[in-house]
């Protein structure tokens, strides 16, 4: 009988569950959303609870629809970076989940960042200092709330909150933690100088293990969800390291670009690497290879801000009907300039108090030109951060990416004539999860290497066209030079 893996991915604004058969064919899929809150200026707050449901229903559907097709050999497990939540004793929420995009550590953030220490923890951790990582959160909330702090049993993020609701331990698998800027990606344990600065006990923190580690569902959690009695769950890593794993970009002349909710620039490193302007991060997949590159805030969040508030006319969710109107006007979108900034931003200028930016608007200016601004401004922002890369590691190549907006066509096409260079696009969309499931088969002994390529990795490669590259290397420094010239006075 044939058997079947499923990945969890645990994502900022949905939890995809998804059952690969040893082949890497996805037999069931299932996805649940889940809001955003934002209960005031700056911060960016989720239900962990709700996620929680989210995870446990997304297996059950799954898993239902996959059970005929064979058996289930485990799940594993790909999270979104830099949350962070407070529990008391008995692992009870005493806050909401903090995400990435919570920019309320900002002025703490500059504080550490302005100080010799912060670029002593950055070259340390890997993490660069931001208002997103958990690091400056802890700072904020010790500041802020010293009674919570003190009373906290254990910070955790939303996978760490996940296990230790389905197998009882607080784990952090080596690849999260290296994102909470707690982590020191030499020596792979804690941080001691970033929790002397926080005034953190040891004990206040999850237990640390590799990608690989495998713990057990139990009795009644498999009953709940419809799985085999004692399922291998195997702790997987971060979304952004495995999507790297999923799309096979693992080497420094492949970069992985994903850009879904928000966005990220990645590549395989064999050791750890960070650079001398804080542009870029640098976490731990394994002690053999390093995740190096740069998040950022503003993605798929900007189609949506696009639908909510200046284009209600347009369906929610109706991506192809934004992408037609973009297209219906040419390249540069005749002058008009957008920073993507809504969220703050994090690669490659790390600044919490950045702000969104249109540009160079004039009486000829239509409603298309703004949506085709706005896609350009996403692609800028991702090639911004990618030039950091580009001018370290000059061996790059090939760029695949995946996420929500690889399934646009369009888009693709847009950000290979960004970046000149040709863009691959796979049928696995999915790489995170798929890169869950690699990592997971291996752990369990049913893959003799995690670092497999996929068969359709280059199914669909998008060539650059050289005229609009050329249009783009202009508009990319009329962009910088905007950026640098507002954010001395406005974004500060």
């Amino acid at each position: 009988m044939s058997s079947y893996f499923i990945g969890v991915d645990i994502g900022t604004t949905s939890t995809k569950a998804i059952a690969f058969s040893s082949e890497g064919h996805i037999i069931s899929h299932h996805n649940i959303g889940y809001p955003i809150s934002h209960p005031e200026p700056e911060q960016s707050e989720q239900d962990p609870d709700e996620i929680l449901k989210a995870v446990i229903e997304t297996i059950q559907q799954v898993q239902n629809e996959a059970r005929t097709q064979g058996t289930l050999e485990g799940v594993s497990f790909s999270a979104a970076m830099h949350s962070l939540m407070a529990v008391d004793v008995q692992g009870k929420p005493l806050t909401q989940l903090i995400i990435w995009a919570d920019n309320r550590a900002g002025a703490v953030a500059d504080r550490l960042k302005a100080a010799p220490e912060g670029m002593e923890i950055y070259q340390a951790t890997g993490t660069p200092i931001h208002a997103m990582s958990p690091l400056c959160k802890l700072l904020w909330l010790r500041e802020h709330n010293p009674d919570l702090f003190k009373q906290t049993h254990k910070f955790i993020g939303i996978k760490e909150y996940i296990f230790f609701r389905l197998v009882g331990k607080y784990v952090i698998d080596h690849s999260l933690a290296s994102a909470t800027g707690l982590f020191d990606i030499h020596t792979l344990d804690w941080n001691k100088q970033a929790l002397q600065k926080i005034q953190l006990p040891v004990e206040k923190l999850s237990t640390l293990v590799d990608i690989f580690h495998i713990e057990h569902c139990s009795s009644e959690w498999a009953e709940k969800l419809t799985i085999p009695d004692r399922t291998p769950f195997v702790i997987g890593a971060s979304d952004g390291c495995l999507a790297n794993v999923g799309t096979g970009a693992l080497t420094p002349d492949q970069v992985s670009i994903t850009v879904g909710t928000s966005g990220a620039v990645r590549i395989g490193i064999p050791k750890p690497w960070t650079d001398s302007k804080m542009q870029t991060f640098c976490y731990v997949l394994t002690p053999e290879l390093f995740i190096a590159g740069g998040g950022m805030n503003n993605g798929g969040i900007i189609a949506e801000w696009l639908h909510k508030n200046l284009f209600p006319d347009i369906e929610e969710g109706d991506f192809t009907t934004l992408i037609t109107k973009a297209l219906s006007v040419p390249a540069g979108s005749d002058g008009l300039l957008f920073l993507p900034y809504l969220l703050g931003e994090r690669a490659p200028v790390y600044n919490a108090h950045a702000k969104g930016v249109y540009f160079g608007i004039t009486i000829q200016h239509t409603q298309a030109h703004f949506i085709r601004a706005a896609f350009e401004g996403i692609a800028l922002a991702i090639y911004h951060t990618g030039r950091a890369l580009l001018d370290q590691f000059p061996e790059i190549n090939t760029l695949y990416v995946g996420g929500g907006f690889a399934r646009s066509k369009e888009w693709v096409q847009l950000l290979a004539d960004v970046y000149g260079k040709p863009i691959a696009i796979t049928d696995t969309v999915e790489s995170s999860g798929y890169g869950a499931v690699l990592v997971g088969r291996y752990a369990l002994k049913t893959l003799r290497s995690w670092r497999l390529v996929p068969a359709d990795k280059s199914s669909q490669v998008f060539e650059p066209n050289s005229s609009n590259h050329q249009l783009y290397q202009q508009v990319f420094d009329q962009y910088c030079k905007l950026y640098n010239t507002l954010s001395p006075q406005f974004f500060s």
